[in-house]
């Protein structure tokens, strides 16, 4: 009756939260904890690029065009490629969220379908026969004992 209970109170408060909220906010919790290189790499465009704009935007494209073009090569590049790199982290982030959340759904149905196996002949609690009258033999059903 205990498991039944837990497993009940659980799955109302994701559902309550949402499974794509707690997929999002776990994917959140798995970013922080282990630090990938592909973050990392993220991290390290993103400040090259805001370095370079920053050169960009101190250098005069009239009086040092050549410099100028080189830069801004450099940095429409860079930018590419960040977008590239966000986008992939992007598609993995999705999937990850997409699995947690139906992973759970999963979960929690499969746990109930096997609560509903294992104790569909026991009663949880009784109702006295005079309580209902007529109507003892509908609320048992369809598995539980008389009574």
């Amino acid at each position: 009756l205990l498991a039944v209970f837990v497993v009940a109170c659980l799955f109302q408060a994701v559902s309550a939260v949402g499974f794509s909220q707690l997929a999002a906010r776990t994917h959140r919790l798995f970013q922080r904890l282990f630090k990938t290189a592909e973050a990392q790499k993220l991290r390290d465009l993103k400040a090259e690029i805001l370095s370079l704009k920053n050169d960009i935007s101190r250098t005069s494209a009239q009086d040092e065009f050549a410099k100028w073009a080189k830069m801004r090569r450099q940095y429409d590049k860079l930018l590419s490629n960040f977008e590239q790199a966000a986008k992939e982290r992007a598609s993995k982030k999705s999937s990850f969220e997409f699995m947690m959340s139906w992973g759970l759904w999963i979960l929690f149905w499969v746990l109930q379908i096997l609560f509903i196996i294992v104790w569909r002949k026991e009663a949880m609690f009784y109702i006295p026969r005079d309580w209902v009258g007529p109507f003892s033999s509908w609320l048992r059903f369809p598995f539980a004992p008389a009574g």
